[in-house]
């Protein structure tokens, strides 16, 4: 019976010894904590934006320690839904979707760079509040005006990079036209065409009205 008394006794203190280890465990590793990102981009054109991102998982994370030392309340996992719970979790989510905003833009930074984009033009999309391939849209078309702006005026006979760049537009519009920088007799028959086609002066000239209608 002795023995019996004993035994049991050893499994209660194993079971509240665990029970101490899971819950300091639980609140005492880098498991728990919410771990900064390594994707996110350290030279971000915005140096305060990526100060408050490191901020804001160190409160994050300061948040669920005091929750659990002060009122016994896993934000992360709550056992209860008492009103001060509910409270408690709904400040964690604030805090967390915060962080969320902070990493995704400097994640999405870094993916940028990877392709090539610079500060400069990361700092552009986001102000403009445009996709990337909107950008490079925009970037493209701004380019093909000031060509075209810089070049004399497109006539048969005409060669050079502002054709090419019409001949690809005119391609990509559905017209069968070789794209190799000449404005033969073909190019411009089917630029009188897409003219006719958008109500423009069909003459088969480029002019800016033509050229915006080309790059819509």
């Amino acid at each position: 019976m002795k023995q019996i008394i004993i035994f049991l006794l050893v499994i209660i203190v194993a079971l509240v010894s665990y029970g101490q280890y899971s819950q300091y465990k639980r609140f005492n590793t880098d498991a728990y904590e919410y771990v900064k990102s390594d994707r996110v981009d350290l030279n971000y054109h915005d140096q305060e934006f990526l100060f408050h991102y490191y901020n804001a998982v160190e409160d994050l994370n300061a948040y669920v320690i005091t929750q659990w030392n002060a009122n016994k309340i896993d934000v992360k996992a709550p056992e209860t839904s008492s009103e001060i719970t509910k409270l408690a979790v709904r400040e964690y989510s604030k805090k967390l979707a915060k962080v969320k905003f902070y990493e995704a833009r400097l994640i999405q930074s870094l993916s940028l760079k990877g392709n090539g984009s610079s500060n400069a033009e990361i700092k552009s999309i986001e102000v403009r509040g445009t996709s990337v391939s909107a950008y490079k849209q925009e970037a493209y078309n701004e380019k093909i005006k000031t060509l075209f702006l810089n070049s004399e005026v497109v006539r048969i006979g005409t060669k050079g990079p502002l054709v090419f760049e019409i001949q690809k537009l005119l391609k990509s519009k559905g017209f069968n036209i070789p794209v190799d920088g000449m404005f033969k007799q073909i190019s411009f028959d089917a630029l009188k065409a897409f003219e006719a086609k958008h109500d423009l002066f069909a003459d088969g000239n480029l002019d800016l009205l033509t050229l915006e209608q080309l790059l819509e």
